[in-house]
């Protein structure tokens, strides 16, 4: 978080303290807060506020989604596969939570699990280059390449999100966790995607997924 969103995230959460007594909507009004907590880096308390909504509502799914962002943040892949698989069990139908959930899978180095899950998210909107972009690096890990190929268009999804595609990788494998995703890590050889020129095409689709979700609040 950089210093420039500190002070508007501050006087986010002291705008929402003053009107807590006003708030009747609890799961909205918590929402609100854990977005200002995010902001301002206090990312435990936005958890909380996350984990609160959906003791609350446990059908909220843009609260699992919020926790999840916040973990992957943290590199803690298994808890954010976790939530981002509760969101997509109460959301089939939402192509941004099936890319988020291959995004991580890919990132932890489980690519058939992120290959279903890229599929999904392109089947359901297949005109956004972002998607193809995710589906075929994940071919492309897979040593699928004519298939990796198709989805980027000779080249021409990949230059429009600006993603350069790194080779594939043995990274990481997932143990199952309480929530039916993954809890823990184990490296199978110690590196990750190589990174080339400082960016990625994990981060590159990362990075647009999140202003996806910053325009359209899920």
């Amino acid at each position: 978080m950089g210093q420039r969103d500190r002070p508007v995230g501050l006087e986010f959460y002291h705008t929402l303290d003053s009107l807590s007594s006003q708030l009747t909507d609890k799961v909205e009004y918590r929402l609100l807060l854990g977005h200002a907590y995010r902001a301002v880096g206090r990312l435990d308390e936005a958890m909380a506020q996350y984990n609160e909504i959906t003791w609350l509502d446990p059908s909220y799914a843009t609260a699992y989604s919020r926790g999840a962002r916040i973990f992957q943040t943290q590199g803690r892949l298994a808890e954010a596969v976790g939530e981002y698989q509760m969101a997509v069990q109460l959301r089939p139908d939402s192509l941004f939570y099936h890319a988020r959930l291959a995004d991580t899978y890919w990132q932890g180095g489980l690519f058939d699990e992120a290959l279903a899950e890229a599929e999904e998210a392109v089947r359901l909107e297949q005109e956004k280059a972002v998607y193809h972009v995710l589906l075929g690096k994940t071919y492309q890990a897979l040593g699928r390449l004519p298939e990796a190929v198709g989805e980027f268009g000779g080249g021409t999804a990949g230059a429009e999100c600006g993603v350069v595609l790194p080779p594939p990788c043995r990274c990481l494998s997932l143990g199952r966790s309480r929530r039916g995703g993954h809890r823990r890590l184990r490296a199978n050889a110690g590196v990750g995607p190589r990174q080339e020129d400082g960016y990625s095409a994990s981060t590159g689709a990362a990075l647009i997924l999140s202003r996806f979700a910053m325009k359209h609040r899920v």
